[in-house]
């Protein structure tokens, strides 16, 4: 009889472990709610954040289905309503991600919205059409209809400047995202006490953190042991990403006659965006991105005074060049704390992650808009890294060093002569470039230069000109014009070649002697292809202007 006894309990312990170990199978198979099962007239909940972190609800009414691309793809066209939502505005971009539940199940989130048109009609992600994302599969297509565009995703841009701001949005808008600027310094990630994050709550995507960023606001749509689904749309439709996620408070829905939206500041990590598709975002709790760290030191000698800035940048080709750039020129402009001329030292420095030399080049700049002029090394510099041709490049920091005075530290290049005008090939010849400092006195500096010995008689063309200008030697008889100040980037056959001639080009406070023998029209050469040698001396003052002579070759 015990025996009968111990066996059933044994079968009935087996019996309880087979169903809870089948529980989460079974709740995963019931926790969404089929789209097969979607009709007019079901209603449900949505949930979302209108204010602080509280996520609160909202009703929901389905109207039908909506064809939403290629195969059997669809939306859930839906009626919002509720005093939360209507003392808003109704659909609000940000609001993209936030969980509809019908039956207790979740059926999709807020996706898309009609823009100058019923504030209270919205379309729905189908939750089977973000699951995808969850295992690294490419969502199935949505077509955009012109009717509907997808709820737009607020990027709040905050700690800048005005111009610093213009120049981030150009880069977020080339890449269709709608920027809103937040006046006054960027948060502090980190700070304040964490709340934990489930379906409805506010996110933050970071493209740039630090003391200024760049935070992209939505809605968490569904949460899981280790991972996340988020917006319901494409935040840039970039694939395989990754992207670090915050935990957001929204500090107000601001109401507009086209599309209300959420603004709103990130405020501690939750984990990593790894997909960007069209039917979302996913992510995974707890990993962490690694960014481009950036530091900017200003020195104002005009005040005897020192500002640094400090943020990073995500790690993103087409993103970080304008982003990095943007970020200096408000550095600078906080810095200074003012808009005008003056003479700048800027040193750039670029450390990338495969331990090899940093990139380091210092050059001096004069402009009637000195902070925008210091801008242009490491925005070449960017560039260069970010579209060359051969490799990845990790980037792992930039360093801007910039000391600025208001005072104009130029030199312009009245003449250049020599004494010797007949010249034989292999012959030394020294010439003079005679300059005048900008309210200061002339003087001279020499060059020399040794003509080359397989120069055949004829004339030779030599111009002398500052690193910084953009010089084009122009021969009146056959129209030949060239800028040979510029680097020949295209030449390059690696990736160390490209930085040698980013490095090696000259800088704006030294003369650059350049020349090339003048062909007859007998000849028939084509002056285009012929590259000048040059001969480079330095100076202590930022090189204005240009000079010509012709020689003889004998």
């Amino acid at each position: 009889m015990r025996r009968k006894v111990r066996i059933r309990a044994l079968w009935s312990l087996i019996l309880i472990m087979i169903a809870v170990m089948g529980m989460p199978v079974m709740a995963a198979r019931e926790e969404f709610f089929p789209i097969e099962q979607i009709k007019p007239g079901l209603t449900g909940v949505g949930y979302t954040v209108f204010q602080g972190t509280k996520i609160e609800r909202f009703d929901v009414k389905v109207i039908g289905l909506v064809p939403a691309g290629y195969g059997d793809n669809q939306l859930i066209l839906v009626r919002l309503s509720g005093k939360r939502l209507e003392e808003n505005g109704g659909l609000s971009a940000g609001m993209s991600g936030s969980p509809v539940y019908i039956k207790g199940k979740l059926a999709g989130a807020v996706s898309y919205g009609f823009q100058n048109a019923d504030p209270m009609l919205a379309l729905l992600t189908p939750i089977h059409s973000m699951l995808r994302l969850l295992d690294g599969e490419r969502a199935t297509a949505f077509r955009a209809y012109r009717e509907f565009v997808p709820v737009a995703t607020p990027v709040i841009v905050s700690g800048m400047g005005k111009r610093g701001y213009e120049m981030a949005s150009r880069v977020l808008e080339g890449h269709h995202l709608s920027p809103v600027f937040l006046p006054g310094g960027a948060g502090k990630a980190g700070m304040s006490r964490m709340v934990s994050v489930k379906p409805g709550s506010a996110i933050a995507v970071q493209l740039v953190s630090g003391d200024y960023q760049v935070s992209a606001i939505g809605t968490v749509t569904w949460t899981g042991k280790n991972q996340f689904l988020a917006f319901g749309h494409p935040f840039m439709n970039k694939g395989l990403v990754g992207y670090n996620a915050y935990q957001a408070q929204v500090l107000q829905t601001v109401q507009s006659r086209v599309m209300s939206f959420k603004m709103g500041t990130a405020l501690n990590p939750i984990g990593k965006i790894v997909q960007d598709r069209n039917a979302g975002i996913a992510g995974v709790f707890g990993q962490r991105q690694s960014m481009i760290e950036v530091e900017v030191a200003v020195r104002d000698r005009d005040r005897a005074l020192t500002k640094t800035s400090r943020f990073q940048v995500v790690d993103d080709e087409t993103l970080y060049p304008g982003l990095i750039v943007a970020g200096v020129m408000s550095a600078m402009d906080h810095a200074l704390d003012r808009v005008g001329e003056g003479t700048a030292k800027v040193k750039v420095r670029l450390e990338t992650s495969d331990g090899k030399d940093a990139i380091v080049r210092t050059n001096m700049f004069y402009s009637k808009d000195i902070a925008a002029s210091c801008l242009k090394d490491v925005a070449e510099a960017l560039e260069m890294l970010a579209t060359n041709e051969f490799v990845k490049v990790d980037l792992k920091s930039v360093r801007v060093e910039a000391e600025i005075e208001k005072v104009q530290t130029t030199a312009r290049i009245i003449k250049l002569e020599t004494e010797t005008k007949k010249v034989k090939p292999g012959e030394k010849v020294v010439l003079e470039a005679i300059l005048h400092s900008f309210r200061g006195e002339t003087f001279k500096v020499p060059l020399r230069l040794t003509i080359p010995e397989t120069s055949e008689p004829g004339k030779l063309l030599l111009s002398v000109h500052g690193g910084a200008e953009n010089v084009l030697i122009e021969e009146k008889e056959s129209g030949r014009k060239k800028n040979p100040s510029k680097p020949e980037y295209e030449h390059a056959r690696s990736l160390e070649e490209l930085i040698a001639e980013y490095l090696k080009k000259p800088t704006n406070t030294q003369l650059v002697l350049e020349y090339y023998p003048l062909s007859s029209e007998e000849s028939g050469e084509d002056e285009t292809d012929i590259e000048p040698e040059r001969v480079i001396a330095d100076t202590s003052y930022y090189i204005l202007g240009e000079a010509q002579l012709v020689l003889e070759i004998q």
